[in-house]
Protein backbone atom coordinates (compact mmCIF):
# COMPACT_ATOMS: atom_id res chain seq x y z
CA UNK A 1 0.00 0.00 0.00
CA UNK A 2 0.94 3.81 -0.67
CA UNK A 3 2.58 5.91 1.98
CA UNK A 4 -0.48 8.26 0.77
CA UNK A 5 -3.21 5.82 1.65
CA UNK A 6 -1.08 4.81 5.54
CA UNK A 7 -1.20 8.60 5.95
CA UNK A 8 -4.85 9.30 5.56
CA UNK A 9 -5.72 6.48 7.08
CA UNK A 10 -3.34 7.93 10.05
CA UNK A 11 -5.05 11.20 9.82
CA UNK A 12 -8.67 9.48 9.50
CA UNK A 13 -7.86 7.56 12.71
CA UNK A 14 -7.16 11.04 14.38
CA UNK A 15 -10.34 13.09 13.07
CA UNK A 16 -12.61 9.86 14.72
CA UNK A 17 -11.27 10.23 17.59
CA UNK A 18 -11.94 13.84 17.93
CA UNK A 19 -15.12 13.23 16.97
CA UNK A 20 -16.27 10.83 19.54
CA UNK A 21 -14.89 12.53 22.16
CA UNK A 22 -17.45 15.26 21.17
CA UNK A 23 -20.16 12.86 21.28
CA UNK A 24 -19.29 11.35 24.14
CA UNK A 25 -18.27 14.52 26.03
CA UNK A 26 -21.76 16.04 24.78
CA UNK A 27 -23.73 13.01 25.95
CA UNK A 28 -22.00 12.94 29.66
CA UNK A 29 -24.92 13.97 32.08
CA UNK A 30 -22.38 15.85 34.07
CA UNK A 31 -21.26 18.34 31.48
CA UNK A 32 -23.82 21.43 31.83
CA UNK A 33 -22.85 23.66 29.40
CA UNK A 34 -23.79 21.71 26.45
CA UNK A 35 -21.20 22.84 24.30
CA UNK A 36 -17.75 21.53 22.87
CA UNK A 37 -14.85 22.81 20.72
CA UNK A 38 -14.43 20.42 18.26
CA UNK A 39 -11.10 21.09 16.92
CA UNK A 40 -10.20 17.95 13.66
CA UNK A 41 -7.06 19.84 12.65
CA UNK A 42 -9.31 21.05 9.60
CA UNK A 43 -11.62 23.20 10.92
CA UNK A 44 -12.68 24.31 14.97
CA UNK A 45 -16.31 24.81 15.55
CA UNK A 46 -18.35 25.37 18.49
CA UNK A 47 -21.01 21.88 18.82
CA UNK A 48 -23.92 21.52 20.91
CA UNK A 49 -26.26 18.64 22.27
CA UNK A 50 -28.49 19.48 19.44
CA UNK A 51 -25.60 18.69 16.87
CA UNK A 52 -25.05 15.31 18.42
CA UNK A 53 -26.65 13.59 15.09
CA UNK A 54 -24.82 15.11 12.85
CA UNK A 55 -21.89 14.35 14.24
CA UNK A 56 -22.84 10.77 14.75
CA UNK A 57 -23.36 10.58 10.91
CA UNK A 58 -19.76 11.93 10.24
CA UNK A 59 -18.04 9.52 12.74
CA UNK A 60 -19.83 6.66 11.11
CA UNK A 61 -18.65 8.33 7.68
CA UNK A 62 -15.21 8.39 8.57
CA UNK A 63 -15.41 4.66 10.32
CA UNK A 64 -16.53 3.71 6.70
CA UNK A 65 -13.20 5.41 5.22
CA UNK A 66 -11.38 4.17 7.88
CA UNK A 67 -12.49 0.09 6.69
CA UNK A 68 -12.50 0.76 3.42
CA UNK A 69 -8.35 1.98 3.58
CA UNK A 70 -7.84 -0.91 6.17
CA UNK A 71 -8.88 -3.33 4.08
CA UNK A 72 -6.61 -2.10 1.34
CA UNK A 73 -3.91 -2.11 3.44
CA UNK A 74 -4.18 -5.76 4.43
CA UNK A 75 -4.51 -6.28 0.82
CA UNK A 76 -7.67 -6.64 -0.08
CA UNK A 77 -9.70 -4.34 -2.18
CA UNK A 78 -12.67 -2.01 -1.96
CA UNK A 79 -15.12 0.72 -3.98
CA UNK A 80 -15.05 3.89 -2.17
CA UNK A 81 -18.19 5.59 -2.46
CA UNK A 82 -18.67 9.52 -1.71
CA UNK A 83 -21.02 10.08 0.74
CA UNK A 84 -22.48 13.43 -1.17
Amino acid sequence: MSDFFCEELSALKAQARKYRAAITWLLDPKNMAAEYTLDTGQDRQQVKRQDVNELQLSYNGLLSQIASLEALCNGGSTQMVPLC
